[in-house]
């Protein structure tokens, strides 16, 4: 893990094509690919005081039950979809990027995969089955089937796509989707498997892998050991950050619900200790100024922040206290013109089947607002 803190604006692909039409960046739909137009607002987002791009999965999703036009977590196979452009173009998006002194990592989802996924079917054992046979999912993700971690092929086929991704496309990481599951392997419903709880270690060791930005979507509320915190401090220990998703609801919860009178700076000392209880935790050294933690004012599954936090002057509070703390912090692309519509990653609630626009989906912010 590089031990240096960044500034990440994500990108949903989709969205972003949405937010260059309302803004006027681009004249009409389709006079250029998603990764031409993210390489024209490079500047756009340095001059926001971001660090690094983070750019939501890129890949073939999959066809059979998905969900609106398919969710970008369903991943069919690990290609570039040439919906978003070609291999020259993200090759060039990247190292423009780069030039710029800006970071640059994708998506990886650990945990499932697409019903119609070709890896799936490549062999036997490769899924976790239910107690009928069935291939197994978590949640309500229906489109996807759970990947059996404690199968080692299962284990050399992530550690063979992260050193595709980061090689070839000279990615500097990569965000890694419900990075916790791996290490648990099957749900009480499944009936095969037990995770691997060395799944991160042996993938990361590597000489070409340990030097990256790792981060780890992670939701850890099943313990309460180690104040709640217990999958967070494996993964770091893995070499990756964390979201420190417990601090940003309490924030949220905070200015939303908090007496009108409590200062800011009481709001502060309030997360600043409690950020200071889970280093203490960890055992985290913080004496060279690096911390493993991301923060997140709002991110895709729970966005925009304006209505998280009740409006655009409580959202901009969010930030500040968030940016306060020790760590990364991350805004999600949109958020800086005071979007209001949730932007699904399936596109389900802002597009219609065609992929126009059903609603509008900023507040209007003059360019001092924003």
């Amino acid at each position: 893990m590089i031990r240096q803190n960044t500034n990440w604006y994500q990108v949903n692909p989709h969205y972003f094509e949405q937010l260059a039409l309302q803004q006027g960046w681009i004249a009409e739909a389709g006079t250029m690919s998603f990764f031409k137009l993210l390489n024209s607002r490079l500047l756009h987002i340095r001059d926001l005081g971001c660090t690094g791009i983070w750019l939501m999965p890129i890949f073939e999703r999959g066809v059979l039950h998905k969900k609106g036009f398919g969710s970008p977590y369903s991943v069919k196979e690990y290609q570039i979809s040439p919906e978003w452009g070609n291999d020259a173009e993200l090759h060039e998006l990247v190292q423009n990027a780069h030039q710029l002194g800006l970071k640059f990592i994708g998506e990886y989802v650990p945990n499932h995969m697409a019903h119609d996924s070709s890896f799936i079917s490549s062999a036997e054992g490769l899924t976790y089955l239910d107690a009928e046979g069935k291939h197994f999912y978590d949640h309500d993700w229906s489109d996807t089937v759970k990947l059996n971690h404690s199968n080692p092929l299962v284990a050399g086929f992530t550690s063979a796509n992260l050193h595709w991704f980061t090689r070839v496309f000279a990615f500097d990481g990569c965000r890694l989707d419900m990075a916790h599951y791996p290490l648990h392997g099957a749900t009480r419903e499944a009936s095969f498997g037990n995770g691997n709880p060395e799944f991160w270690n042996e993938i990361l060791q590597s000489a070409a892998l340990k030097d990256k930005h790792w981060i780890a979507e992670v939701y850890d509320d099943r313990t309460q050991e180690m104040g709640g915190y217990k999958d967070h401090f494996k993964l770091i220990r893995a070499g990756m950050l964390v979201y420190d998703k417990k601090i940003h609801d309490l924030v949220a919860r905070k200015i939303k619900f908090d007496p009108p009178g409590l200062s800011v700076q009481e709001k502060l000392y309030s997360e600043l200790y409690a950020q200071a209880q889970a280093a203490h935790l960890a055992h985290i050294k913080l004496s060279d100024g690096f911390s493993p933690f991301l923060r997140i004012p709002s991110n895709h599954d729970d966005c925009p922040g304006v209505n998280i936090y009740g409006g655009v002057k409580e959202f901009s509070c969010a930030v500040d206290l968030l940016a306060l703390l020790p760590g990364d912090l991350m805004i999600y692309a949109g958020e800086e013109f005071g979007y209001k519509v949730k932007p699904s990653v399936t596109g389900i609630n802002y597009c219609d089947q065609h992929g126009n626009l059903t609603e509008s989906n900023q507040v209007k912010l003059l360019p001092s607002e924003q």
